[in-house]
């Protein structure tokens, strides 16, 4: 990258084109922040984990979006209470064939 005293030529240029546009074909975008110093690393680790996708950046997602939405997150039994589990068998049988172990 070009310091303050050198100028930006015109193939740096076109190549920064390529690559935003190449980017946008990809679904990225360019986004530009103004942030406390201090989240610049975070942010920066957020935008990571949402640009690689998978589990991660979906968890991410849910829990930001339901953070900024001001929802409470449910944890595991909350989760369970709600869902819908209408005729799901969730008796347990139980197994034979074990033994006892003198501890």
């Amino acid at each position: 990258m070009p310091t303050e005293d050198t100028e930006v030529t015109p193939s740096q240029k076109n190549a920064v084109k390529r690559h935003r546009k190449l980017q946008e074909k990809k679904g990225q975008i360019r986004l530009e922040l103004n942030v406390p110093k201090q989240d610049r690393e975070m942010l920066r680790s957020i935008a990571g984990e949402l640009r690689k996708g998978g589990y991660s950046a979906e968890r991410m997602r849910m829990v930001l979006t339901s953070t900024l939405a001001g929802e409470e997150l449910l944890d595991f039994k909350k989760f369970l209470e709600l869902a819908p589990l209408d005729g799901v068998d969730l008796e347990r049988s139980k197994e034979t064939g074990w033994r006892d172990i003198d501890l």
